[in-house]
């Protein structure tokens, strides 16, 4: 706003010094400067000034089309820098209203982020928990018990399913339910499969076969 204040003061000036200058030219006659003498400004007078400058200084012989040509071309130019002003002011307001929207929906992700997590916390607890169970029920098999394990499941093999699944359902009984496993599971498919089916507790057989899928070799 105060840039085009100070244009408006400009524009004003300019008709008020052309009204004067007029005056003054008709009034005290054409006047040449000293010989030998010119201005030479350190700084060049911008266009605004040099029409102003123009104005002040035409000998009142110029016709006053001519003045009246320097203070259209003034006011042309006053309009140039405020169009040019509001140009700046425009492309400045929609600059900011571009940041803006940006923290806007910088801060609707955050929000949408953080309730997503919230979100998640119940079913990555449970997860989490879920694995945890899974490794504490997790049946191992060191690499030095194998070769043992392997021995005693090719004997059951060569036993009557019935008599060794009768075995078997004891060494549950005498919570050796780890070591009945490991034998399983060393076992062929098929004949595992009898010795399961010849248990009479088939609870019993049903939790075997699950932990038989639990069994992780060492090594």
């Amino acid at each position: 706003m105060k840039g085009i204040k100070y244009l408006i003061i400009l524009g004003v000036l300019a008709v008020v010094s052309f009204g004067v200058s007029l005056g003054v030219s008709l009034l005290v006659g054409d006047r040449k400067p000293p010989a030998g003498k010119s201005a030479s400004p350190a700084n060049p007078p911008s266009r605004s000034e040099a029409l102003l400058a123009g104005l002040s200084n035409d000998a009142p012989a110029r016709k006053t089309l001519l003045k009246q040509q320097q203070l259209e071309e003034l006011i042309k130019d006053l309009q140039a820098r405020m169009t040019e002003y509001e140009r700046k002011e425009l492309k400045q307001a929609e600059r900011e209203k571009r940041i803006a929207l940006a923290e806007e929906t910088l801060q609707r992700r955050a929000k949408e982020l953080e309730k997503l997590r919230m979100e998640l916390v119940g079913p990555l607890t449970r997860l989490r928990d879920a694995v945890a169970e899974l490794e504490r029920s997790r049946v191992l098999i060191a690499k030095q018990e194998k070769v043992a394990l392997q021995t005693i499941a090719s004997k059951y093999e060569r036993m009557d399913p019935e008599k060794g699944s009768g075995i078997l359902a004891t060494m549950c009984a005498s919570n050796q339910i780890d070591d009945v496993v490991k034998i399983l599971y060393y076992m062929s498919e098929r004949v595992s499969a009898k010795f399961l089916a010849e248990m009479s507790d088939q609870a019993m057989a049903a939790r075997l076969t699950a932990m038989m899928k639990t069994i992780q070799e060492q090594g």
